[in-house]
């Protein structure tokens, strides 16, 4: 276990509020702590990812001047900067070469940057090809529908192995990484496990836990819901960043464990094997990026 790295993610309505609240990064640093124990003692958090996983508005939002007070509020805690890209929208792309250049000038040697689409990786490896380069977990199509439990289907109980697959294995996605230089692949720590062969031999891997992707889009249920009713559900509108007040809870009977709406993203939350997250996190020079989901956690 001496191999993990530990991350703090705070992308999404996190970033965009980071320098609002005097204690937010000491309170989020406090719950990851708590929960995240190895041999009974805290982890040793040494990088925070910043940014949007799933949402061009709140990389939007993010002045280069904020961007670098945002940098250097993190660098006074001895952490360094992960930064996080969604899929990119056409009307962000100007902004977003601003953030990238920026962030590969700033600082060159610790800066890491995750991208989420192909044109993304491409276009950084191709223009900046010294930068440590991450494949989002976005790339990962995994089976991941909480409606449903797979393992009761026929098809699954005769090949187990299915429902641990990642969708990085295959020879052609991993050739493509190659190409753009990737340095880690990002993916989920799922309920039963996952597969992470041949992965592990030719990047490095991190874990998101305990929230699990299961899908986004561009329309945002909760970026409309301070909007007039005539304002709602538009691609291109100017976002109310209703996701930093409000999620919501999805409930069903069939849930083993639970679902929320943060944004544009639904994400899954379930009750995990931890003999199976111990059995990943051994894998050499893997890394747990952690990720406090909603203000109810911060104030549990």
């Amino acid at each position: 276990m001496g191999n993990i790295e530990f991350s703090l993610n705070l992308s999404g309505h996190w970033t965009t509020s980071i320098l609002d609240d005097s204690n937010l990064l000491d309170d989020l640093i406090k719950i990851m702590s708590d929960k995240v124990k190895v041999k009974s003692s805290a982890p040793n958090i040494e990088r925070v990812y910043i940014g949007s996983e799933f949402c061009n508005k709140f990389i939007d939002a993010i002045s280069l001047k904020r961007l670098e007070s945002i940098i250097e509020y993190i660098d006074s805690y001895g952490l360094a900067v992960t930064f996080v890209f969604p899929v990119v929208m056409e009307n962000s792309w100007e902004h977003i070469k601003e953030l990238t250049g920026f962030l590969v000038r700033h600082s060159p040697y610790t800066m890491e940057i995750v991208a989420n689409d192909y044109g993304l990786l491409s276009y950084i490896s191709g223009t900046y090809p010294d930068t440590t380069l991450i494949a989002g977990r976005l790339f990962n199509k995994l089976r991941l529908d909480p409606r449903i439990d797979l393992s009761e289907f026929e098809g699954f109980k005769n090949n187990p192995g299915l429902l641990t697959e990642s969708g990085l294995n295959t020879p052609a996605i991993i050739k493509l990484f190659k190409k753009f230089n990737v340095k880690r692949v990002e993916t989920e720590i799922l309920e039963k496990g996952i597969d992470i062969n041949p992965l592990r031999e030719l990047f490095d891997i991190s874990f998101h836990f305990p929230w699990i992707y299961v899908t986004t889009g561009q329309i945002c249920p909760l970026g409309s819901i301070l909007k007039e009713n005539d304002e709602k559900f538009k691609l291109y509108n100017k976002c109310s960043h209703g996701c930093s007040k409000y999620f919501s809870v999805i409930n069903n009977v069939v849930f083993r464990g639970k679902v929320c709406q943060i944004g544009n993203a639904i994400l899954y939350k379930p009750l995990f094997d931890l003999n199976k997250v111990n059995e990943l996190l051994a894998v050499s020079k893997s890394r747990l990026v952690y990720t406090v989901n909603s203000m109810q956690e911060r104030y549990a």
